[in-house]
């Protein structure tokens, strides 16, 4: 069944009476992926996430939901009703989850989503947020007035109060998905706005309506083959997208092919023949001088510089030139050659600007040779202001090029001959494992998440040699958390588990686990679920052991995760992590990531990284399902990257250090969602930036 309808998207976003060119953050258009639930092949999904409540998340926070509701429905099954009721209460699960955990900073969200089957539309909404339909003149709005008291917003009850509507469409329908400010304007101009030809023409109405503020999401729908009007940056087709991207992919590459680096070239042969016009010149000028000076004398008497003294200075006076030319270029090559390399950086970034942005390939080799000058420059002169800045620029665009984010690193601490491996976060309370002295640090930050209160201090029952209700620790696999017991666990490679309270760090318990004979080299450990299963990751038996808790005790053999039916892959593995649904990720050593459910192996893909972008390596995976953050990253050392992608396994963002040493042992990553801030540890040190 094809596709009955396109879907014509164009948004408002009214902020202090002034229009803001960028999308709602909140705002998703999403047709059917290759991989949707059987029944949902042929719908468009449609959402607005408003803020709602006294405090305002970041942006993140509602791009993250949007996504997140896209991917729910088409995984779903059912009717669409169904779907969206499911979607929309697990979302407020997810809200509710994080306000209890963060009751300081509750969020709430208003939202109206919408599906698109055949002619059948499906609305649904929550709290605050407003629909609207016109069709053939007749204008509907959902709800028709404001109400006196307004619906609770999601994550504000314990179940959401969602209001479903069906209709039905036909073509030049126009759908609105907006806050509740439109309810304000006057209905009948809306109306009109909306009958305008064209949804360019509409919207520039709906802007001369608003007031303070709006924002509103509106969508046409169209026969997929009828021919449009001009688009603008307001109103653009859901189907031609993918294929304008894939078109401009193209058109580079092929202009990339021709251009090269012709401009390179031309820059040198015009120097060379500037050169030599000079030189030229010169000379022309030093033969006449010669003719005037040393030709024979017009009278035929004897020339001063025909006697003997003069001869012999002519010999010496050369000798000393030279003499003196050596010495001077001996005594000040250091500086001549900086001032030479700086030279060329400068021309080479004049000419690299003006390489048009169209022409990538050629734009990136351009400045590739402006940053390994600039680079050169700066081992001449470490502290030249001028090449730092070349250098920032040329570094800037490459980056630009390969969507990398650079991000300031700030040091917290950072301990002599350490090596920090592992890092957690809770609440305010950090933990890292120091492989090296193979000891467990706890500290703590402020506020702001951006200092620390006090220094690094070691967990001492957490500390290889220690002895621990008479068991003595030896070098340590890994860390976990409980937040269910609220106790952070350590286990080391003889099987000794060791437990402390948070608030009790110096007076922790210790426990042999039963059958770990059956290990060979455990590398990753995991604490999942409400009643604290112990997972470990053991690569060389291509297993992962599960150990369950009884009484707060762990004194059960250990169970296999994959049997002899369902085998895993674990051959490259390096870490892994478990979500609350209990799939588990594997991530291995070059930057794969694979899924399993109940020992099954899932389709997962990471996809949407920039060409050449993608992980290569990995070292950590850490996962973060705070409703706000929803995020993998993976560690890579080896490109000093952080990767961020979204649950799903689609890019988001590759972050790397303004100074690139500063990442090149990364062990690993904590996610502060709340305040967008990551915790690093890096080789001895422990940093944070800012996303």
């Amino acid at each position: 069944m094809a596709f009955e309808y396109e879907a014509l998207v164009g948004h408002l976003n009214i902020v202090g009476g002034r229009a803001v060119s960028a999308n709602p953050p909140g705002q998703i258009i999403e047709v059917a992926p290759a991989k949707a639930a059987r029944g949902r092949e042929v719908d468009t999904f449609f959402a607005l996430v408003l803020p709602a409540g006294s405090h305002v998340a970041p942006a993140s926070f509602y791009e993250n939901m949007a996504q997140l509701a896209a991917e729910k429905y088409f995984e779903s099954a059912g009717s669409v009703t169904a779907a969206l009721r499911e979607v929309l209460t697990f979302l407020n699960q997810n809200l509710n989850d994080h306000n209890r955990q963060q009751p300081g900073q509750p969020f709430v969200a208003d939202m109206t989503c919408a599906v698109l089957r055949g002619e059948d539309l499906i609305i649904a909404r929550v709290g605050g947020a407003v629909a609207g339909l016109w069709v053939e003149g007749v204008l509907t709005l959902l709800p028709d007035s404001l109400p006196r008291e307004v619906p609770a917003a999601l994550g504000a009850a314990h179940m959401p109060e969602i209001k479903l509507t069906r209709h039905r469409v036909a073509t030049n329908t126009r759908l609105m998905l907006a806050d509740h400010h439109l309810l304000e304007l006057n209905p009948e101009r809306v109306a009109l706005a909306l009958g305008e030809l064209g949804l360019d023409l509409a919207l520039v109405r709906m802007k001369e309506n608003a007031l303070l503020t709006l924002t509103l999401t509106l969508v046409e729908f169209v026969p997929p083959e009828m021919p449009s009007p001009p688009a603008v940056p307001e109103g653009e087709s859901s189907v031609a997208v993918q294929q304008a991207v894939r078109g401009a992919e193209t058109g580079a590459r092929a202009q990339a092919s021709s251009a090269g680096l012709g401009f390179v070239f031309l820059g040198i042969w015009r120097v060379i023949g500037g050169v030599a016009g000079a030189i030229g010149r010169a000379l022309g000028l030093i033969s006449t001088g010669i003719d005037k000076t040393f030709g024979p004398d017009p009278d035929g008497r004897k020339r001063w510089f025909q006697s003997s003294l003069v001869t012999g200075a002519a010999v010496f006076i050369p000798v000393l030139v030279v003499g003196l030319v050596v010495a001077l270029w001996l005594g000040g090559t250091g500086r001549s050659e900086f001032e030479l390399c700086y030279a060329e950086a400068t021309n080479l970034s004049e000419i690299a600007r003006t390489v048009p942005s169209s022409n990538p390939e050629s734009l990136r080799s351009a400045w590739s040779a402006v940053l390994t000058v600039a680079n050169r420059c700066l081992t001449l002169r470490a502290d030249d202001e001028d090449s730092t800045r070349i250098r920032r620029e040329a570094q800037g665009v490459i980056d630009s090029l390969d969507q990398i984010t650079r991000r300031d690193a700030h040091l917290l601490q950072s301990l002599p001959d350490a090596t920090f491996t592992r890092i957690l976060l809770q609440g305010l309370d950090l933990y890292v494992l120091d492989s090296s002295r193979q000891r467990v640090y706890t500290t703590t930050l402020s506020q702001d998440g951006l200092s620390l209160t006090r220094s690094l201090t070691p967990i001492l029952d957490m500390s290889r040699g220690a002895n621990v209700n008479g068991y003595v620790i030896g070098d340590f696999i890994d860390i976990g958390f409980s937040n269910s017991t609220d106790s952070l666990f350590a286990l080391d490679t003889n099987g000794v588990l060791v437990q402390c309270r948070r608030r009790q760090v110096q007076e922790c318990e210790a426990e042999q686990l039963r059958s770990n004979e059956d290990w060979s080299d455990p590398s990753a450990m995991v604490i999942w679920g409400s009643d604290d299963r112990i997972y470990l990751l053991d690569v060389p038996v291509n297993q992962i052991w599960r150990y369950d808790n009884s009484g707060g005790s762990y004194s059960g053999i250990a169970n296999p995760y994959f049997d002899g039916a369902n085998q895993g892959a674990l051959q490259l593995a390096v870490d892994f992590k478990i979500d609350r649904d209990g799939n588990v990720f594997i991530l291995r050593s070059d930057g794969v990531v694979i899924k399993y459910f109940r020992a099954q192996i899932q389709e997962f893909r990471l996809g949407g990284f920039p060409p050449g972008q993608e992980p290569s390596n990995g070292s950590s995976l850490t996962l973060d399902e705070d409703p706000i953050g929803r995020a993998f990253y993976v560690a890579s050392p080896a490109t000093q990257t952080i990767h961020e992608m979204t649950l799903g396994g689609t890019f988001d963002a590759n972050i790397k250090a303004s100074d690139d040493t500063v990442f090149s042992a990364l062990g690993g990553v904590a996610s502060n969602p709340a305040q967008q801030l990551l915790y690093v540890a890096s080789g001895n040190g422990i940093f944070v930036i800012q996303k």
